[in-house]
């Protein structure tokens, strides 16, 4: 008996080691056909590092990669495998990989990067069925470079919006002093900065401002637009008319009283009087006859979607154009590279409507800049779409609405895909999605400004007031109040974007009065 279990004990350990053998053959195995390239017959799928390049960013870098689909030969015997998931992850100078979630494709914004030179990869992985389901297998990018500096430059005043005077601050805070300053104005050359400043004698129209640090790291760019009002403007011009007149009558009655008589000077009086009242008129006029005159002297009325198109294709630097009354669209108004438009009313109050009946009323596409400065931007009855759609390109809103837009999918009033949006005035309200974003909608490398203004009245499943599906938003000011949506009324906030709230007015919203953080789905 004792001999028989001896026999049995032996067996099992055998046996145990038999299986603890196979089982490392078949986990080394497994190892090795990690490797995508050592499936037979497999083809990889272009795994491709857009951004960041060989170039140097400052604080903040993107990363966006290019992908197609992985296959495999005909002749292989995973040819007709089924895809059943793929993910993505990164590594930066060689360290421990960092997954990438709920991306395709992968586009995020690296923020914690030290100051030099860096390395990255991008690897992807995925799993495929045939009766089964095998993987992970995965491949890699090639190895993108770039440079990182970093600057703690602030710029207080300017700000995102419009001054009603021609002398404004420059003020600024860095957090290194000893830097060697300078700044730009308009793109023009770069000036000596040792402390705050007054710009002054601004034309009317659009300005932009940049701070840089020993002429190479720059701050934020700031936008701005000087706008006299009116009757300051009419009030000088007529001052100086009247003063200038005024001499020239004395200077007529010392010479001519004596020889001429009063009947002469009379009519002299009267004849000047009347070009001073004409004049005038006419100062007056030309100054509030519309917005244009309030912020450039130059600039184009447009009366239908022909001459507005023109207006835009021939616009050469910063152009103002206005609208004459309201214009309906046949196809989208694309605002695209080395455009720099504003788009206004011409009348002294209310707003004329720019009307869409297509997917985007208006598109700032490829690097191309616009400026809201008073019209409604909308859709014609019957029609749905987005009201402005951003496609690396930069949108400003100062004055006006984005209003009654309705769309099957996101975005109502604003859709930023990879781009800039600065929100100083204006509404943009009652519009409506089915998905997310009902006033304005982020996704890739997307950023928000909200500095003024107010986004009301607009509903969605998502986000009734803003969504952010990945970038940044950043409130400072202005309101978002009155909006609806199944979650996150106010701001919804997914994931990899982030929400930062300093100032302005966040309440009032159904289901999510102030923002909504989801972790979870």
């Amino acid at each position: 008996m004792g001999q028989k279990c001896r026999y049995l004990v032996l067996l099992t350990g055998l046996t145990v080691l038999g299986l603890a053998v196979v089982g490392t053959l078949i986990v080394e195995q497994t190892k090795a056909e990690y490797d995508a390239y050592e499936l037979e017959g497999f083809i990889p799928g272009d795994l491709t590092i857009v951004e960041p390049k060989n170039t140097t960013y400052t604080n903040i870098v993107p990363l966006t990669i290019q992908t197609t689909p992985w296959s495999f030969e005909p002749n292989s015997k995973f040819y007709h495998a089924q895809p059943m998931g793929q993910g993505y992850s990164y590594s930066i100078n060689g360290q421990a990989n960092i997954t990438i979630t709920n991306t395709t494709p992968p586009t995020i914004l690296l923020t914690e990067l030290d100051p030099g030179n860096h390395s990255i990869v991008v690897y992807t992985y995925f799993y495929f069925g045939m009766g089964q389901m095998w993987g992970p297998y995965g491949y890699s990018s090639e190895p993108a470079y770039f440079n990182v500096i970093k600057t703690n430059i602030t710029i207080q005043e300017p700000q995102n919006k419009t001054y009603h005077t021609q002398t404004i601050p420059l003020s600024f805070t860095t957090k290194n002093p000893s830097t060697t300053l300078t700044y730009s104005l308009n793109n023009k050359a770069n000036l000596t900065l040792t402390q705050n400043t007054t710009l002054t004698n601004l034309p009317h129209g659009s300005h932009q401002i940049t701070i840089y640090a020993d002429n190479t790291v720059a701050s934020q760019t700031i936008h701005f637009t000087i706008q006299i009002p009116p009757t300051t403007l009419t009030l000088t011009i007529t001052t100086i008319l009247a003063v200038t007149l005024g001499i020239m009558l004395c200077i007529y009655k010392k010479r001519y009283n004596k020889t001429h008589g009063k009947k002469f000077f009379a009519i002299t009086f009267s004849l000047l009087f009347t070009i001073i009242l004409v004049f005038c008129c006419f100062v007056y006029t030309l100054n509030n006859v519309s917005h244009l005159a309030r912020d450039q002297p130059i600039g184009v009325v447009v009366n239908d979607e022909l001459e507005l198109r023109d207006a835009i294709n021939n616009a050469s630097g910063p152009t103002i154009i206005a609208l004459n009354k309201d214009i309906t669209l046949k196809e989208t108004l694309q605002i695209s590279a080395a455009k720099d438009i504003t788009l206004t009313s011409n009348r002294a109050e209310g707003f004329y409507k720019l009307l869409g009946s297509d997917e985007y009323t208006i598109a700032v596409v490829d690097r191309g800049m616009l400026r809201l400065a008073g019209i409604i931007v909308t859709h014609t009855k019957g029609t749905e779409g987005v009201g402005v759609g951003v496609f690396n390109g930069e949108l400003f809103m100062l004055d006006g609405e984005i209003s009654g837009n309705t769309h099957s999918a996101s975005g109502g009033g604003v859709y930023i895909d990879t781009g800039v949006f600065v929100m100083s005035g204006g509404r943009i309200t009652n519009n409506k999605v089915l998905g997310e974003g009902g006033g304005v909608c982020l996704y890739r490398l997307a950023s928000f400004v909200m500095t003024g203004g107010s986004i009301s009245g607009n509903s969605a499943a998502l986000g009734g007031g803003v969504y952010a599906g990945s970038g940044a938003v950043n409130m400072s000011g202005g309101e978002i109040i009155g909006n609806t949506a199944n979650e996150g009324g106010g701001v919804y906030v997914y994931r990899q974007a982030s929400f930062s709230w300093s100032g302005g007015m966040i309440s009032d919203n159904t289901n999510g009065d102030t923002y909504n953080i989801s972790d979870t789905q």
